[in-house]
């Protein structure tokens, strides 16, 4: 089963394809860690449904633009697929989320569950953006 949870050896690979163009709409692979014991994520498809909307909250997106494809171990890992609008395209609404980590009064740090992420990065767990894994490192 797909939403079942799993716990891979090690989440960042040294490789993984690069982002989309700016302004492409085509949906997104993103990963977010949020900083809760997996036994807090209660009820899965509740759980999902609320990172759904505090991720389409914070980024100004439509509910349906955003899709949690897995959780994984390891505090919380949340597999997100992430389709931008117009204006920034999805890697730049990634982009706007990794910002939003950084400022408290954000709303993705507002959330009831995003309040708690800590990291957000361009692909999957176990498939992470090389280039973000550098910049998470330099924080």
């Amino acid at each position: 089963d797909s939403d079942a949870p799993r716990q891979p050896a090690d989440p960042r690979p040294a490789s993984a394809p690069g982002p989309a163009p700016q302004g492409d709409t085509a949906p997104v692979e993103a990963m977010m860690r949020l900083d809760l014991d997996y036994g807090q994520v209660g009820d899965e498809p509740t759980f999902k449904g609320q990172v759904r909307a505090d991720v389409a909250a914070a980024a100004g997106l439509d509910p349906f633009d955003v899709r949690v494809t897995a959780l994984h171990r390891g505090s919380v890992w949340v597999d997100l697929a992430i389709r931008g609008d117009e204006r920034r395209g999805s890697v730049g609404v990634v982009q706007e989320l990794q910002r939003q980590l950084k400022d408290p009064a954000s709303r993705l740090k507002q959330g009831p569950v995003t309040r708690f992420s800590t990291d957000i990065l361009l692909g999957t767990y176990g498939a992470p953006q090389q280039q973000q894994q550098q910049q998470q490192h330099q924080h």
